[in-house]
């Protein structure tokens, strides 16, 4: 695995949110002072998110605010609103996603494909380059709290100047909530230790035997011609192209036709933690 932050320095400032236990978020998502270099609010529920994003506040040395896991971009086109003049960047793995979000969202926010798991350095880079303050994280779905533990202490450890980043996750919520509950403190300690364990969970799945991802299926069309699975899931694609005795009309993975697996967002959603075969690129503006 690549180096784990160390989450001893800077410190970080850890909050909880659930709407139905607090009216109002407090006034500022910034940090107020010099202790709070580092600021992570872990949201209940995708409501309790969105509630954030409509009341949070940031100071004018934030010139940017990124959405990870946009989706189809609800949670960007409330910021877009809520900060007509900053710039509002949504990132997501899902083409299909990201197509949606810039049909919804056609003015002031811009959408790009990143994989935020396995390409945290893309995250990062964003952050930096715009001179982003506040990032909003919301990469549920198949993904574990692992996954979300690692790539949250990755962007924390990784910005040089203040950072506050809202994360919606079910799992890191419950986790904070049962450290409150043991009288335990919510800080830089408790995040190494979440990390740590996250580290070697993820170290675990990569060394677990994986069940076979290409199996043969049948090219649909006819039921009875292989579909090639070099064309669908590698990089180089099918060498042999028209002289290839199996199928390249159909997705491998969810046998529509139209596009390769490498391609395909379905795929891509189930693709297992670690795994980097037919990944986007890093970043993918088109």
């Amino acid at each position: 695995m690549a180096n784990t932050p160390n989450m001893a320095s800077p410190t970080c400032a850890v909050r909880v949110f659930n709407s139905q236990h607090l009216a109002e978020p407090p006034a500022s998502a910034r940090p107020d002072t010099a202790t709070e270099e580092r600021s992570l609010v872990v949201c209940h529920s995708t409501k309790d998110f969105r509630h954030w994003a409509r009341r949070c506040h940031v100071d004018d040395a934030c010139e940017a605010i990124i959405d990870v896991g946009c989706s189809t971009g609800l949670t960007s086109a409330i910021l877009a609103k809520r900060f007509p003049a900053k710039s509002i960047v949504g990132v997501d793995i899902s083409a299909d996603s990201i197509a949606k979000a810039r049909a919804r969202v056609r003015n002031h926010v811009e959408f790009i494909i990143v994989d935020s798991v396995h390409c945290k350095e893309s995250v990062l880079d964003l952050i930096r380059t715009r001179r982003a303050a506040l990032v909003f994280v919301d990469i549920g779905g198949n993904r574990d709290l692992s996954a979300v533990v690692v790539l949250l202490a990755f962007l924390l450890r990784g910005v040089a100047g203040r950072l506050a980043i809202v994360a919606k996750s079910e799992a890191l919520y419950a986790a904070a909530v049962a450290t409150q509950q043991q009288s335990r403190a919510l800080d830089d300690v408790w995040l190494s230790e979440l990390v740590s364990t996250a580290s070697q969970a993820l170290q675990a799945k990569r060394r677990a035997p994986q069940r076979q991802r290409y199996p043969v299926r049948m090219d649909p069309a006819d039921g009875v011609t292989p579909l090639c699975r070099f064309f669908n899931y590698f990089p180089d694609s099918c060498r042999l192209a028209e002289a290839c005795p199996h199928s390249h009309a159909a997705c491998h993975f969810c046998l529509r036709p139209g596009h390769r697996a490498a391609d395909c967002a379905v795929y891509l959603a189930d693709l297992p933690v670690g795994s980097f075969r037919g990944r986007p690129s890093p970043v993918d503006k088109v």
